[in-house]
């Protein structure tokens, strides 16, 4: 073994966890291009690097979360009316896809965790209510058993929209090969970027 100085850092160790040096070098900024505004929407590349601003806060950010984020035409909706799963597959085929590390603070972090884990304590509420009504229903309790069913139902549905909504930091307007376009970032924080 050299004890010559090792000019990248790297351990000699093979079996040592690799460091996460990209985590901190993440934020010290992207080729020029790869990001902008375009009125209320944020245009990244693939590979972008965000800004280290909270993008709902612009306040500096402490977490960046993984995000894909996925979009498909919107007339691939009337695909609805021909069947569901007509719709499933066409989606799934069709829909284009992007990587982006969302930066947030950790106020911003933290509210989304504990309205995600509110929302999603609901959901698993709801399954009982649902169980519960059949069990009414098989005991010939037509009434109370069917509105227990339809309202446990409703409110499934409801947290699951309510869990989707909460989960997705950005909404994708449109993702073509080369850049995606999200909604729903904080007017200063997109002030930060280039037009």
């Amino acid at each position: 073994m050299s004890n010559a100085p090792n000019p990248h850092n790297v351990s000699s160790n093979p079996f040592e966890a690799p460091i996460a040096e990209a985590v901190v070098s993440a934020h010290q900024g992207a080729p020029a291009g790869t990001m902008r505004r375009e009125g209320n929407q944020l245009v990244v590349g693939h590979n972008a690097v965000l800004p280290p601003f909270c993008v709902k806060s612009n306040q500096p950010a402490e977490v960046s979360i993984k995000r894909k984020f996925f979009w498909h035409h919107p007339a691939v909706y009337f695909a609805i009316l021909a069947h569901p799963i007509i719709y499933v597959i066409l989606a799934l085929v069709l829909r284009k896809q992007m990587l982006v590390m969302v930066p947030l603070s950790a106020a911003e972090a933290a509210k989304r965790k504990s309205r995600l884990w509110i929302v999603r304590s609901m959901m698993v509420l709801c399954i009982p209510v649902i169980i519960g009504s059949f069990v009414l229903l098989a005991n010939e309790q037509i009434a109370v058993g069917l509105s227990a069913l339809i309202v446990g139902f409703i409110a499934l549905a409801g947290f699951a929209v309510a869990n989707n909504k909460i989960s997705c930091i950005l909404k994708p307007k449109k993702i073509t090969d080369d850049e995606a376009r999200l909604l729903n970032s904080n007017p200063e924080y997109l002030n930060r970027l280039p037009s």
